[in-house]
């Protein structure tokens, strides 16, 4: 654990040197991208040494990161806002939609995934196989702007723009989830094939158990495990494809606010969200690991 959380250590820092040496090379400056050119020389120098611009690199990093640490995100350059009541604004929001988007993926992709593999080289399993590429193969905002024109316009069942109560999470929260539904489905199936085939298994069925109860009761049990882990490696993958989504549908979450950020490279939001994004991979990289070894005891017994 020690060394897993030593490692998370040092990968966020090496991101949060990546983020702000990026940023920094970027052509365009935001100060007088924000000012224009009408403003006078000496103001916008102003405005720098009032944001810490005109120090070096090292010293804007070093000033950065340790106000990081404290809890301080600082303020916005575009809205004057601090960094952390817009993050604290926008991540309900982006919270509840990755959240639907697992429970989606979870709720179809397991069964579907476990009756694709009960029916090899079927009819169903070819089926099965062909909608899982279907949906890894397709981007997602190609998927949203599909299922907002057919339930949004079309039909008119579901709001296609903004939040406007639980229904508006319908739409945003499928495009979400149907790719990772194609991954999660596609992996339940190698794994139940797999387990299918071992030692383990065929002595459940020489004792005379039912086959219910061999495969929900042992080989799914077992078959799961790389799904759970699975989850929480993906789900900061979750959360940076919600820029795409959220800027589709207009969503107020934080996904679209780092994408308004990098547009008016407003530094401060957009190095926040993306450490940020940074730690909560470290953090489910860390999880991961803990929940395998405590799901397969064969893992504990290796370290």
């Amino acid at each position: 654990m020690l060394k897993r959380l030593f490692t998370v250590l040092i990968t966020v820092l090496t991101v949060s040197v990546v983020i702000f040496l990026l940023l920094r090379i970027v052509p365009e400056d935001p100060i007088e991208l924000m000012t224009g050119p009408r403003v006078s020389d000496e103001a916008v120098a102003k405005l720098k040494s009032r944001w810490g611009l005109d120090k070096p690199l090292h010293m804007q990093y070093f000033t950065w990161i340790s106000r990081m640490v404290q809890g301080d995100f600082g303020v916005s350059i575009v809205t004057q806002e601090k960094v952390s009541r817009l993050i604290r604004s926008r991540l309900p929001y982006t919270l509840g939609l990755t959240t639907a988007g697992m429970i989606i993926s979870l709720l179809l992709g397991v069964p579907a995934g476990v009756i694709s593999a009960l029916r090899q080289y079927s009819g169903l399993d070819y089926s099965v196989t062909f909608l899982s590429f279907l949906w890894l193969s397709m981007p997602s905002f190609w998927l949203g702007i599909l299922l907002m024109l057919f339930f949004g316009l079309y039909l008119r069942w579901l709001p296609i723009s903004g939040y406007q109560g639980w229904t508006s999470f319908i739409l945003p929260a499928f495009t979400l989830g149907l790719p990772q539904l194609g991954r999660i489905t596609r992996l339940m199936r190698t794994e139940m094939l797999e387990v299918k085939r071992e030692e383990f298994i065929m002595a459940c069925r020489a004792k005379g158990l039912k086959e219910r109860t061999v495969i929900f009761l042992h080989a799914l049990r077992n078959s799961i495990i790389p799904i759970v882990v699975f989850q929480f490696l993906y789900l900061p993958w979750l959360i940076g494809g919600a820029v795409v989504v959220e800027t589709v549908f207009s969503w107020p979450g934080m996904g679209r606010l780092l994408y308004d950020s990098i547009v008016t490279q407003d530094f401060p939001v957009v190095q926040s969200l993306i450490l940020i994004i940074a730690i909560l991979t470290g953090i489910s990289n860390f999880l991961g690991d803990l929940v395998a070894a405590y799901l397969d005891p064969r893992i504990r017994l290796e370290g």
